[in-house]
């Protein structure tokens, strides 16, 4: 799938060796449908970073897309786990950052969904 240059999305170049954006996320990205309060994409430029820390905190490669807004969650691709979303506390205690998992992006965002009705009321 092509990407056009997007504030959301890194080229491929720039992403982890091991991390795929996926492919619901470029569509959603690309659409500008970036914000599910209270959750919202994570711009490109701070996922790298981001996820430079997290490997640093926890000594494992996560890429962080999308956060909950007000809290330290983010919304992670893992390395080894294809396709899967992991909810990450970037200030736990190593072995406990991974907060709930998701075997898809579309499970993940049928979650958001739900908060996010929860959270508009």
């Amino acid at each position: 799938m092509s990407t056009k240059k997007n504030e959301y999305i890194l080229p491929n170049e720039k992403l982890p060796h091991w991390a795929k954006y996926p492919k619901g996320f470029i569509t959603l990205a690309q659409s500008g449908s970036v914000n599910f309060p209270p959750w919202e994409f994570l711009k490109a430029q701070d996922s790298l970073p981001l996820g430079q820390q997290l490997k640093e905190r926890y000594d494992r490669d996560f890429f962080p897309i999308a956060w909950l807004q007000g809290t330290d969650d983010f919304a992670c691709l893992i390395q080894g786990a294809v396709d899967k979303i992991v909810i990450v506390n970037c200030y736990t205690s190593k072995g406990r950052e991974i907060l709930s998992e998701y075997d898809s992006f579309w499970s993940w965002l049928r979650f958001v969904i739900d908060e996010m009705k929860n959270h508009l009321g």
